[in-house]
Parts: structure tokens; sequence; C-alpha cells
């Protein structure tokens, strides 16, 4: 079975416990205004164009079907340009791998998942997604002894969630924000099926998981959205809490994917980030600061 992937990344700290492989899957319901990753939203293969790369060789103007240089509307992502620049001026967002091809990549650092308690990350994108090939490389993952981990928008079938626990070792559950009409603002979707499937996880294996919130000035570090998330996660008796500050190194990416450049957010500033990290510790959480 093949999968979708942008990005395969090894020796990651921040997304589990211990050094992690890092499974990029393509694809994500959501379309979160300061996404990082935009190549990650479409479940297809996308050309990334860096014109700084490019030496006017014309490689690429001579495969287009359309005889385009510049990538613009008209391109049909048909990424045959990919195949000829030999700069790197022209790259595919996105890969199909076969199970066997990630699973090789993965074995090749076991040895450090097992001096430090590391083990391998799904993420994205969203890897519920797809999930037929999650479910078979979280299997083989398991198979041989190394430990899971998943980070999700949850926005997906509680079916496919439940599913896949017994595969599943570290949940990493992204809340974005409590109000739902806010939610659908700033993401594109509302935020019921998010929160109802984090309330059911939370009846079932509450130790498995860490909520993590994407901190986004003048989007979602008021007081207000952070007391209401307390007071959830208190009622669901949830305990650990990672913030992931908004960064802006994203940003190229969109021009590269001849998008539109995103909104700008604030940068939360350190001693803000220190408070709300100190305020959650005093009412009981496990709270960390990540990136």
């Amino acid at each position: 079975m093949n999968i979708s992937l942008f990005n395969i990344q090894k020796y990651s700290l921040h997304d589990g416990s211990g050094i992690r492989t890092n499974i990029f899957f393509k694809g994500c319901p959501l379309r979160c205004m300061w996404c990082a990753n935009p190549e990650s939203q479409n479940f297809y293969s996308e050309l990334l164009w860096d014109e700084k790369k490019c030496i006017g060789c014309n490689a690429c103007f001579r495969v287009c079907p359309k005889h385009m240089v510049e990538p613009m509307e008209e391109c049909n992502q048909c990424l045959l340009c990919t195949d000829v620049c030999c700069t790197g001026a022209r790259k595919r967002a996105g890969e199909q791998y076969d199970v066997e091809t990630v699973m090789e990549k993965i074995q090749q650092d076991e040895l450090f998942y097992r001096l430090s308690g590391g083990g391998v990350t799904f993420t994205g994108g969203e890897p519920f997604g797809q999930p037929a090939a999650l479910a078979e490389l979280a299997e083989r993952v398991k198979q041989k002894g190394i430990t899971t981990a998943i980070e999700t928008c949850g926005h997906v079938k509680w079916d496919v969630i439940q599913s896949m626990l017994p595969l599943l070792d570290i949940i990493l559950y992204d809340v974005k924000l409590m109000d739902s009409d806010r939610h659908k603002k700033y993401t594109g979707v509302d935020n019921a099926q998010i929160l109802s499937n984090l309330e059911a996880l939370a009846r079932i294996c509450p130790d498995k998981i860490t909520v993590r919130v994407p901190l986004i000035g003048g989007v979602n570090d008021s007081a207000e959205n952070l007391k209401e998330l307390m007071k959830w996660m208190k009622k669901n008796n949830l305990k650990k809490i990672d913030f992931l500050p908004y960064h802006r190194m994203g940003e190229s990416k969109y021009l590269r994917l001849s998008r539109n450049e995103p909104d700008k957010f604030a940068i939360p500033e350190k001693c803000d980030l220190e408070n709300i990290k100190r305020n959650f510790i005093a009412q009981g959480f496990h709270a960390g600061i990540f990136g």
C-alpha cells in the first residue's frame, strides 16, 4: 500500500518522548491561517518553485505541456518539470511511498529509539486522513517494538480514531480555539467534532493524551480562551499540555506554491508564554513550551 508523504524527518526531539522519526502525511481537513506547512494541506503532489535557484536553462519549458517557465494558475501540476530541473528550483511537495520503504527508513534509527526512549511520530498534514495506510504502517512499527505517537487536528470520524488506539502509545491532540465560531473563522471548520473526539479519547485513555496549542498572538492567546481551555481540560481529566508559539518561518512556502502570502499574526512574547505556562502549572497541569 502506498502512502502520500511530504517529508520524513529524523532526529526530532519535540513530538513525543526521546529521539523520534517524524512521518509527515500529506493532506489536512483544516486550513489554518497560520499554517507553517502549507504544502501539507492538499492530498495530491504539488509544485514548489524557488525562483532564486533558477538558472534559466529552459529544460522545464521544453517538457511543460503548456510551455510555461513561471508557474501560473494555468499550471496543471503534472510536475514533469521537477524531473528535469538540475538546480532544485522545482521540487515536488508530496511523494508516494510504499510501506516497506518507509519502514526501512524508520529502522535505520532503531538504536536511537531504544537508547532515548523515542520512536516514530505520525504527523502532517493529518495522518488520520489516510486511515488504511496509517494503520498498516503503525502496525508494522509496533511489530518491531517501536513506540508510536500521532499528532492530529482531531477533525476526523471517531471510528477512524477508535480503530487506531491499540497501535498508538502517545496522542498529541491539537486544540486551536474553544469558541466554535472563531475556530471556523481561522481554520475553516468549527470545533464540534474536534472536541467531541477529544472528550471520547479522554474517557478511554487520558494518560496517552497531550493537548497541543499553537499559540497565535491575537487569536487564541487571550485570557478568556485559555481560561475556557483550562476549564474544559479539568472537566475531562486531561493533565498534559504543550504550547507551540506561532512563527513565520513557513511564509516563503506560500510563494513557492504560487499562493497568496498568508496573514501575519503577532508572535507571542517570551514573558507572556512563561506566564501562561506558570498559570497552567499552578492549576495542576504538566505544561511545556516547544518551538
